[in-house]
């Protein structure tokens, strides 16, 4: 026997049975898909512009920005390489001395 829907469920399906069509033909229109067009590269166009502003600001604060951290963490990462690289070489000549 399966329990009685809660009362937010039983508007909430309501709603959706007259809302549901409309919006589903909507959504198969080309001009929906030309909108979302825009609007992503509109999204996209703000959050550079935010971020170029915020890294601004923050360089004249002398403050690093997350650009900055992301070089960082990039040579800190290849220099974490090269010496894993290095410790392998020189016990590489270590094991060759020892033979």
């Amino acid at each position: 026997m399966s329990s009685p829907k809660p009362l937010w469920r039983n508007v909430f399906d309501l709603v959706e049975k007259g809302v549901a069509p409309k919006l589903e033909s909507m959504v198969g229109m080309s001009e929906f898909a030309d909108l979302i067009s825009v609007l992503t590269k509109l999204r996209y166009e703000a959050n550079k512009r935010f971020e170029e502003t915020t890294q601004n600001l923050l360089h004249v604060w002398n403050l690093p920005a997350v650009t900055d951290l992301k070089k960082l963490s990039e040579q800190v990462s290849s220099l974490e390489r090269r010496i894993r690289e290095l410790s392998k070489s020189i016990e590489d000549m270590k094991e060759n001395q020892a033979e």
